[in-house]
């Protein structure tokens, strides 16, 4: 983190915070399988678990649940996030298992609502189910690893362009956090 500390998700035994200046603590968060740490420019900690997306306060030590549709709605969805990379322009990608992936613009949003609903665009872009892997590249186009490929977004006007095997990949599935971003943005 900024203030220097460490931070461990684990799975199964939920979020551990290593200081260098205070004694390390565990926190319990969703159902303490961590799968993806992620710290914003703002400063804000996300955690992407089996049981859906939360933030983490560092100086409350607190974690809260981010919602993904109606609180009111018994089948609002709880993503496993699976990466999360945040633009140029503030908005936060998540990855998710079956679910695709998810834009958040904390800039215009009030609360943590990612969508109200999974059919709502361009909140949620679908590409056919599991995401395992983001990465933005140096034109602000987001990269998407998944089942079918490499997908690539335009984060404008969320228009998608497959690549498979037809265009050159060796194979066209992808595994969990697979992806790459070399130093001249590629």
């Amino acid at each position: 983190t900024r203030e220097g500390d460490v931070l461990v998700g684990t799975y199964g035994g939920g979020l551990n915070i290593v200081s260098m200046t205070h004694s390390s603590d565990f926190y319990s968060i969703g159902n303490n399988r961590v799968i993806e740490l992620y710290q914003t420019s703002d400063g804000t900690i996300w955690v992407g678990t089996e049981s859906g997306l939360f933030t983490f306060d560092m100086t409350l030590r607190s974690s809260s649940k981010v919602s993904f549709g109606n609180s009111s709605d018994l089948n609002a969805l709880e993503p496993i996030v699976w990466d999360l990379k945040e633009s140029d322009s503030g908005v936060l990608w998540l990855a998710t298992m079956h679910h695709g992936v998810f834009a958040l613009d904390r800039s215009s949003a009030s609360s943590k609502t990612v969508m109200d609903s999974p059919s709502s665009l361009p909140e949620h872009i679908g590409l056919g189910g599991s995401v395992y892997a983001l990465e933005i590249d140096d034109q602000g186009y987001i990269w998407c690893s998944t089942d079918s490929g490499l997908t690539r977004i335009d984060p404008v006007s969320k228009q998608t362009l497959m690549f498979s095997q037809q265009q050159g990949l060796q194979l066209s599935e992808f595994d969990v956090g697979v992806s790459h971003n070399d130093n001249k943005g590629y």
